[in-house]
């Protein structure tokens, strides 16, 4: 069983360190692409990287997020940006999800 798990990748819900690399990268993409449209950056504050959850998003629509393990996103400056007006957010609860935790934070939030 241990021959076998090395060969596949390691334990049950761990990532390969090229795949885990590759993840961060297409994350770090996708916040530069939501800061140069302009608004907040949603990102991925704790979870394992290609794991907890996937964001899908274009300029103009609607952030997704799929989430496959318990994981936090958010927004860090959205504390800045609230300091001018109103925040606020809308959220759709899928099916499947096991006790979701929804809310905000403040700035001493460490991710």
């Amino acid at each position: 069983q241990e021959e076998r798990e090395e060969e596949e990748g390691g334990e049950e819900g761990e990532v390969d360190p090229a795949e885990r690399a590759a993840a961060v990268a297409a994350e770090e993409a996708a916040a530069r692409a939501q800061r140069e449209a302009g608004g907040l950056v949603l990102k991925r504050l704790r979870g394992e990287p290609g794991l907890c959850a996937a964001l899908a998003w274009s300029p103009g629509e609607a952030r997704r997020l799929s989430f496959h393990q318990f994981c936090t996103f958010g927004a860090p400056d959205a504390a800045a940006a609230a300091s001018d007006g109103v925040l606020y957010y809308e959220l759709v609860v899928g099916e499947g999800l096991e006790n979701p935790q929804v809310g905000f934070a403040t700035d001493g939030f460490e991710s």
